[in-house]
Parts: structure tokens; C-alpha cells; sequence
């Protein structure tokens, strides 16, 4: 399209008023105001996480053994380099429950 044929459709729309172009400016105006805004909440919420990332974690690392604890050795490296070392174990089971005539059965997920 060329530039002539664009510059004759604004015409022919401001003809009508500056009612239809107020409210596409309008819109236009609210859908930079709402990407501003998630780009400002995405900033406050990543520079939330780097400050405050370890305390919402629970740590700066974490080692993960699969099933089966850290031996005296690990721990040991672990308590060396670290300020405070803590320790979860997580598994998953299943959940019987006896009603008389009818036992019911649930997969559970426990971290303790």
C-alpha cells in the first residue's frame, strides 16, 4: 500500500469526526499503559528474586539424592561450605483407607 492510498483512508475516516480516532487513541494509550505495566512488574518481580532468592528458596544450593540420605562424608562437605545446612526427605506412597466393606486407595506425596 502506498503512502497516497494510506493518507486518503485517514481522510476519509477523520470525515466522520475525531470521535472513532479519540477512541483508537484511547486504546492505543491503554495498550502501551498495559505493557508498561507488565514490564514494570516484571522487573520488581525478578529484582525481588535476586534479593531476596535465597531466603524465599530456602538456600543458595541444593544437593539431591535420590533415594537414599547423604552419607557422613557429604554432609560433612556440605557443612563446610555452607552457612546452615538443612536436610528434607520427600517420597511418595499410597493411602489405604478400610470402610468396612469398601477400601479406598489414594497416591499420597510426603516431604518432611
Amino acid at each position: 500500500m502506498s503512502i497516497a492510498i494510506a493518507a486518503r483512508f485517514a481522510r476519509r475516516e477523520l470525515r466522520g469526526g475525531l470521535k472513532g480516532f479519540t477512541i483508537f487513541l484511547s486504546c492505543l494509550a491503554l495498550g502501551v499503559a498495559a505493557i508498561a505495566a507488565v514490564g514494570s512488574v516484571r522487573t520488581a518481580i525478578e529484582t525481588g528474586l535476586s534479593v531476596e532468592g535465597a531466603a524465599l528458596l530456602g538456600g543458595d544450593a541444593e544437593l539431591d539424592f535420590t533415594y537414599r540420605f547423604a552419607n557422613a562424608q557429604e554432609k560433612e562437605w556440605m557443612q563446610s561450605r555452607a552457612n546452615a545446612v538443612s536436610e528434607i526427605a520427600e517420597f511418595r506412597s499410597m493411602a489405604v483407607v478400610d470402610n468396612g466393606d469398601q477400601t479406598e486407595r489414594g497416591l499420597t506425596q510426603v516431604k518432611a
